[in-house]
């Protein structure tokens, strides 16, 4: 049986009966309506209380049109005091969901935040529903908890405004659900001069695609809730981003954060600017004007891979990859105001599959110390620039396994940089190589806990590096963020398929929500093998994107192309300064470590005692993640 669900697009003024008429015109309209969504902070009445007539009038409407019916108010708290609270009423007219905002009113000015949850969830007919209200949504670490708890369907009542981070903030809710699977349900008031609100309703499925979008007015929008198909594609190993999500390899970050002095003001802003001076105070972040950096441009190299894919054409291929993305480089690089370049994931050798880690990875593997590295030295000194790129690595001092690295070096040809990539094609069935979770132990060991989230202070500020798939955990983003960062190298190797909208949306609101650039350089183009034609199967469509979420350019094509795009730190630096804009000096930090103690990801360590031979053994680990998911509620039998 279908299920539809809708979100009432109401003013913040409709009264209770305004409220029951907008419901009982949708049931006649749709004869499987099962779910209503109201906006954010509807003015209901004065001192609204859960057993008021308000509420009593809401549960009646719900009862009387047999639908579930959702909503967030200024409501009563048991202990007095006024609270946000959001709700989900049953059929029965029961109170089946009840929750808090975490976050304060950042649009504007009303609840301060601070409100505490466990992120319940409710199981109905057409799904299990979680709920955040209004900005919380932008934190993905909230969300982790309702999906945890088991939603399938989350519901964001919220007020929105129309200013230059409205985009970011529907990208966002774009990539909550893109990352977790889930449907996602967001019902704001229209859009109005009076009170500044703007109109920002919309329906996501469990893909990341708009299922339902509304225009500015008093307006209602729905769409059908095939849960069957979000619960079958949550029964795929490959990209199931929750449970692929190591959840006890980020704890101790959140808990670091969390030991940081916050202002304990009632004032959000006040409490927000005594977390900034802290990590002012600490130098992670650096106030605006304190080391003035000019601003300047970064090239980014679209280049084309041949792949490696037999060990006795290994010299030829990787000196032909080399020299041919140095020569799109060319000219550009040495342009005097260029001070950073970026080279794609495993552009030197290309992506071989089903190769061995005995006879193939440390033959063909790029080592640090070897000829490629030592001419991008050269490279960078020559052109005066940071160069960054991405390598399968083959470390001797680490027997029969072979990483993807991350590297920068500086103008004077020093390796500054080296990250490991955490998620990569190892838990898709893919490849068999090995990330530092899966021997976490050991390798923490050697290298201490902030080898897995480096970041470098540098003459073009702070900067960072992941790679490709990393992108779909927005817990590695927020790591760089909470450690100074703000740019990314991010070299990548995405392909055009049906999740790329997702993908490059999440991307752009990583930038957004961190406040940092991302230099996104991606292949062009690629042979297979030395002797196969050139294909397009990666898409292209490098970019710079900007510290609130925004494309500073983009090559809108596949192909060789260098790409020069400007960087400005002082502006990104008083954004970051700004606490309207900075939502980390908002996260409740000791809430989100809590989350990842309590819920168990893909486990750390699976292939310590021996490496990984076959790239199915990841996705079997995925699959067991899964299943343990099922027993434990998380995620529901298809």
């Amino acid at each position: 049986m279908a299920h539809r669900a809708a979100c009432l697009q109401i003013s913040e003024n409709t009264s209770v009966p305004g409220v029951a008429a907008a419901i009982a015109t949708l049931a006649r309209q749709y004869g499987d309506l099962a779910l209503v969504l109201l906006p954010e902070g509807l003015r209901l009445g004065e001192k609204l209380t859960w057993a008021g007539p308000e509420m009593t009038a809401l549960a009646d409407a719900a009862k009387a049109h047999d639908i579930y019916l959702a909503g967030a108010l200024d409501l009563i708290d048991d202990d007095g005091q006024p609270a946000r609270a959001g709700f989900v009423l049953t059929p029965e007219g029961t109170i089946g969901l009840r929750t808090a905002k975490l976050m304060p009113d950042l649009l504007r000015s009303g609840y301060e935040g601070g409100g505490k949850t466990d992120f319940p969830a409710l199981d109905t007919p057409f799904g299990t529903v979680g709920m955040l209200i209004g900005e919380d949504i932008l934190s993905h670490e909230y969300l982790r908890g309702v999906i945890y708890s088991g939603a399938e369907i989350v519901l964001n009542p919220a007020w929105e405004r129309g200013d230059d981070r409205s985009e970011a903030r529907r990208n966002s809710r774009l990539a909550r659900a893109y990352e977790n699977i889930s449907y996602l349900l967001c019902a704001t008031p229209p859009s109005s001069i009076v009170s500044g609100a703007c109109a920002a309703s919309v329906i996501f499925d469990y893909r990341g695609k708009v299922l339902a979008d509304a225009g500015s007015g008093e307006t209602a929008i729905s769409a059908t809730i095939d849960i069957a198909a979000a619960r079958s594609r949550r029964s795929e190993g490959k990209m199931n981003f929750p449970a692929q999500l190591r959840t006890k390899l980020y704890e101790p970050e959140y808990r670091r954060m969390a030991a940081l002095p916050k202002g304990k003001d009632a004032d959000p802003t006040a409490r927000a600017n005594a977390f900034i001076a802290a990590m002012e105070n600490a130098g992670t972040w650096t106030a605006p004007s304190a080391k003035p950096i000019k601003p300047y441009d970064a090239l980014i190299v679209q280049a084309h891979i041949t792949t490696v894919s037999d060990v006795s054409h290994r010299e030829d291929v990787v000196q032909m990859n080399l020299k041919r993305s140095l020569a799109v480089a060319g000219k550009f690089a040495m342009a005097p105001n260029v001070k950073l370049v970026v080279f794609p994931e495993y552009w030197l050798t290309g992506a071989a599959f089903g190769k061995s880690v005995d006879d193939f990875w440390p033959n063909v593997g790029i080592r640090m110390d070897g000829r490629e590295i030592a001419t991008l030295k050269e490279f960078a000194a020559k052109s005066g620039t940071y160069v960054a790129g991405a390598i399968f690595e083959y470390d001797p001092d680490w027997p029969r396994r072979w990483f993807n690295t991350a590297f920068i070096l500086d103008p004077r040809g020093n390796v500054i940089l080296k990250y490991r990539k955490l998620q990569c094609g190892d838990i898709n069935g893919l490849l068999n190589n090995t990330t530092p979770g899966n021997i976490y132990s050991a390798y923490v060991q050697r290298y201490g806990y902030d080898a897995l989230f480096p970041v470098v202070d540098t003459e073009i500020g702070k900067l960072a590096s992941c790679i490709c798939y990393d992108n779909n955990f927005p817990e590695l983003w927020r790591a760089f963020a909470m450690r100074g960062a703000e740019v990314i190298a991010y070299p990548t190797g995405e392909p055009h398929n049906a999740g790329r909208r997702g993908w490059a949306t999440a991307k752009n609101a990583h930038a957004a929500e961190n406040g940092f650039y991302i230099a996104s350089a991606n292949t062009g183009c690629e042979a297979a093998s030395p002797d196969a034609p050139t294909t397009y199967f990666h898409r292209g469509f490098s970019r710079l994107i900007d510290y609130s979420g925004r494309i500073v350019a983009e090559v809108d094509t596949a192909g060789e192309v260098p790409l020069v795009a400007r960087i400005d730190i002082e502006a990104l630096r008083r954004a970051r300064h700004d606490p309207a804009h900075n939502l980390l000096a908002h996260l409740d930090y000791k809430a989100a470590a809590d989350i990842y103690a309590k819920h168990d990801g893909m486990p750390l360590d699976w292939n310590l005692s021996a490496p990984v031979e076959t790239a199915a053994e990841g996705i079997k680990v995925v699959m067991e993640t899964i299943e343990r998911f099922k027993r434990d509620g998380i995620y529901k039998a298809a």
